[in-house]
């Protein structure tokens, strides 16, 4: 079995910018749980410019009912985004409070 490496905590208390905790730029982007709410997104966006031209031409009920899809879709894909947002964010805390739990109850080998 191997041992596990343990690290020095800084003595200075400066921060420690070799690993950040966050989550880096684009990540929401390439984390492909958000690609269904992303799609609803543009597939709404894509709706609402045919609606406005729809409604240049002249057709009105075509235009009514590209509206009725643009919002529905926009509204889907949102709540899919933010929803998969906030289980990330659940994750990370809990992932977080079990490392902190696992360091307090086992002690590093010496």
């Amino acid at each position: 079995m191997r041992e596990a490496q343990w690290e020095i905590p800084p003595l200075d208390g400066a921060a420690d910018i070799a690993r950040s905790r966050g989550r880096g730029a684009g990540s929401t982007l390439a984390d492909s749980r958000n690609w269904a709410g992303f799609g609803l997104l543009g597939i709404g966006g894509l709706a609402a410019v045919i609606a406005a031209i729809t409604s240049l031409g002249g057709w009105s009920e075509g235009a009514l009912f590209l509206v009725v899809i643009a919002v529905v879709a926009v509204l889907t894909g949102a709540a899919l985004v933010f929803e998969q947002r906030r289980k990330q964010q659940q994750r990370e805390r809990s992932r977080e409070l079990n490392g902190e739990v696992w360091r307090q109850t086992v002690p590093p080998r010496v």
